[in-house]
């Protein structure tokens, strides 16, 4: 079929026999064939994507995805030939996917190895990052209540000094913020 539509076999016969044995193996066993929309010239036909649905199923290598008998690739032709759609399709991206993880194992570990990797890396930094976040936070509440116990302790000096008016004007600025008041704020509020 791939002949017929393109004139041509999907391997260069030549090119195979110069390549050896071991390399016309590798070849048929792990390179697809182009489309045979990309070979031909012919615009009515190379528009026609179902023809290289039907052809590349008709070539794949996994046998769960050729076609299970002639007459399954003739009754595809057919609907081809009536406008209706046929049953082959395009591999899914996964499918591809894996395909290309099996051709290139040791590339693929790598990857993936990357991957993690990052993966790891930035699940430790965003951690990180929120530990951070959180020390700060605690530091700025610690960094209010010492000023707040400060004022608590400027108001209690006034008043030891007779100062009432200073000692008042400090304990407005201390407010409701400090929610532990210490032994000195007590003694200044009583």
């Amino acid at each position: 079929l791939y002949e017929l539509i393109t004139g041509r076999p999907p391997f260069d016969n030549d090119e195979l026999l110069r390549a050896g044995i071991d390399e016309m193996r590798r070849r048929l066993q792990n390179e697809e064939p182009p489309p045979p929309s990309r070979v031909i010239r012919d615009k009515a036909i190379s528009n026609h994507r179902e023809l290289d649905w039907i052809v590349l199923k008709a070539l794949e290598k996994d046998r769960e995805r050729r076609y299970s008998t002639v007459r399954a690739l003739a009754e595809d032709i057919e609907r081809h030939l009536t406008n209706e759609p046929v049953l082959a399709h395009p591999p899914s991206g996964w499918y591809r996917l894996r395909k290309l993880v099996r051709r290139n194992q040791l590339a693929s570990a790598a990857i993936a190895v990357a991957v993690l990797t990052l993966a790891g890396g930035f699940t430790t930094s965003t951690l990180l990052l929120l530990r951070a976040r959180a020390a700060e936070q605690q530091q700025a509440r610690l960094r209010a209540e010492a000023e707040e116990r400060a004022r608590v302790t400027k108001a209690a000096v006034f008043l030891m000094q007779g100062r009432t008016a200073e000692a008042d004007a400090e304990i407005k600025h201390i407010g409701d913020s400090l929610t532990q008041p210490s032994v000195e704020a007590t003694s200044v509020f009583r």
